[in-house]
């Protein structure tokens, strides 16, 4: 018997909006289309078997959005690591020292229209929506919140803190290129999702992105480890 093709696009497209809900890499870089890679891209996906009653049985529900937000939190962080890696610029301080003005002395050389501030999801709860001292601002067009740095307002993006530590990143474009190969669907995403029946109960599921982050100017990002 064949898949239900219905469910089967039902399920992708699931999976390819929460992949573009969670990818936060389209928020940092600008992302480059490449169609030949040259050996040196990273694969990062993941490949599962699912009972075929769940795309033939209208009462079998599995949740797949799960899949597509996996691949976009795995590209998160091997650019996170990537960005670790690079940096030439680090400060260690107590969390009580972070502060605007701090923030403001340390990567004023860095502050761009392109510039983007990362924080771990409890620093960004904790301290950064401190109306008083930060002047947070949800940005809908942008997708993330703004915070004020000096006379400048600049995007604050929550990251895990399994990828970021306690680290804040701040960094603009000039940092490295993100290039990525098509996905094979009509939405524009660097994301690839292939569904196979692997036999008469199971159906292979995979989910994947081909990416490479190349470094251009490690002076273009600074971190500070706040304990």
């Amino acid at each position: 018997m064949s898949l239900d093709q219905g469910r089967v696009e039902h399920y992708k497209k699931d999976i390819i909006n929460a992949y573009a809900k969670s990818n936060d890499v389209s928020k940092i870089l600008d992302i480059e289309r490449v169609q030949n890679t040259d050996g040196q891209f990273r694969k990062i996906g993941l490949k599962t078997f699912i009972n075929w009653d769940v795309f033939d049985n209208p009462s079998s529900i599995l949740v797949f959005s799960d899949f597509g937000s996996s691949v976009a939190r795995g590209e998160t962080k091997y650019l996170i690591d990537q960005a670790m890696q690079l940096s030439r610029t680090r400060r260690e301080i107590d969390r009580t020292e972070l502060s605007p003005q701090f923030l403001g002395e340390r990567m004023t050389s860095l502050l761009r229209n392109d510039f983007v501030l990362l924080a771990p999801i409890t620093l960004h709860y904790e301290l950064f929506l401190n109306e008083s001292v930060w002047e947070p601002f949800y940005d809908s067009r942008q997708r993330a919140f703004t915070i004020k740095i000096g006379s400048q307002r600049v995007r604050l993006l929550s990251i895990h803190e399994d990828f970021i530590d306690n680290n804040v990143i701040g960094l603009n474009g000039n940092f490295g290129r993100w290039k990525a190969t098509p996905g094979d669907n009509n939405s524009g995403l660097t994301v690839t999702i292939q569904v196979a029946q692997e036999n008469v109960s199971q159906v292979e599921l995979v989910v994947s992105s081909l990416v490479k982050f190349e470094p251009v100017d490690p002076m273009s990002i600074s971190v500070v480890h706040v304990r």
